[in-house]
């Protein structure tokens, strides 16, 4: 029998594995500076293993990897990682003198341009020496098809501990890896699973119609659905267009990253202030500098530019839930 534990991903999920590229990306990632001298010990990749060991039990995703479809006829499932290897996702690294933040932003950028590997648990942690005033960082690097925002903050929180002397943490139950079905099982299990599904049913054909040029009619079908979607898009389109602009254009596989930093008491004050949020006081002051940018480079235009904006759908039953539970809306923020 296929093991019950085995958890498919959802198509949002699988959405941040197909949307992937040799120029795109599907992970996120964070960095957070710390103080070793703070420590009750020493503080380097020793003490980080243990970290993790000692909690890897409350991180969902660490130990689980994609198990794909044959055909890829079906999203992907995930499995708890019979080979899993803790040290393979631990990287020790140094930033090279003077250590400040330009070092370290281009060492991170550099880092974050590379794919994971899906044969693998799909996160790195890097512990980053060498930074000034002897301090050190941490680089997180999580796909999204495992965690979004709210689910990337509650692996912070597991991680991170209010006061230099820790915390309790609840001990591990006995971790069983599992079992790795065959690819006709999957296939099996996508068939039965389509079968109540008849969306999915067409989609499913689709793809095995593309494999066999012979299931010509599922083709048909399915042509017909993508039309009927199509004209359905262009009614419930968004009005919002965004304006041409010179940041309009191809990416490339490299990245660039530069950071600061701000006050969270000015940022509340700043709401209060106004009556509104933390986050459009986020979305203003990014808005503000995109557009002192683009007026330092003569390519500010007439109206306003368009922010996609996630928006979690976590409820309180989907804490610590593996995947997405995230929508977005599109917004204009003002640069005008």
């Amino acid at each position: 029998r296929y093991d019950p534990l085995v958890e498919q991903l959802t198509g949002l999920d699988a959405s941040f594995l197909n949307m992937e590229t040799p120029s795109q990306q599907g992970h996120v990632g964070g960095v957070v500076i710390l103080d070793p001298t703070t420590a009750a010990g020493t503080w380097g990749l020793p003490e980080l293993t243990d970290l993790i060991e000692s909690r890897i039990h409350l991180l969902a995703p660490f130990r689980r990897r994609l198990l794909p479809v044959p055909l890829g006829v079906d999203h992907p499932y995930w499995i708890e990682d019979p080979d899993f290897d803790l040290g393979y996702h631990l990287r020790h690294i140094a930033v090279p003198a003077p250590g400040g933040r330009e070092q370290l932003a281009e060492l991170v950028a550099r880092i974050h341009e590379r794919p994971l590997d899906r044969a693998r648990p799909l996160w790195e942690i890097y512990l980053i020496e060498g930074l000034e005033d002897g301090r050190v960082a941490t680089y997180t690097k999580l796909h999204h098809a495992a965690v979004d925002g709210i689910s990337g903050a509650e692996i912070l929180t597991i991680l991170l501990d209010r006061s230099p002397d820790g915390r309790d943490v609840p001990p591990p139950e006995p971790w069983r890896p599992d079992r790795v079905p065959g690819g006709v099982e999957l296939l099996a299990r996508s068939a039965v699973t389509a079968a109540v599904r008849p969306a999915k049913a067409v989609r499913l054909g689709y793809e095995l119609a593309r494999s066999f040029p012979g299931l010509k009619p599922v083709d048909q079908v399915v042509s017909r659905v993508r039309n009927r979607r199509a004209a359905d898009a262009v009614v419930t389109q968004p009005s919002l267009v965004a304006p041409r602009s010179i940041l309009s254009q191809p990416i490339t596989p490299h990245r660039r990253w530069a950071f600061g930093d701000i006050a969270l008491e000015d940022v509340k004050a700043i709401k209060n202030a106004a009556g509104v949020t933390v986050n459009d006081v986020v979305i203003a002051i990014t808005a503000g500098a995109v557009r002192r940018w683009l007026v330092a480079h003569d390519a500010l235009p007439d109206r306003s530019l368009q922010a996609m904006i996630p928006v979690s759908t976590r409820t309180d039953a989907d804490a610590g839930a593996i995947g997405n539970r995230v929508s977005a809306l599109v917004a204009p923020i003002g640069t005008h």
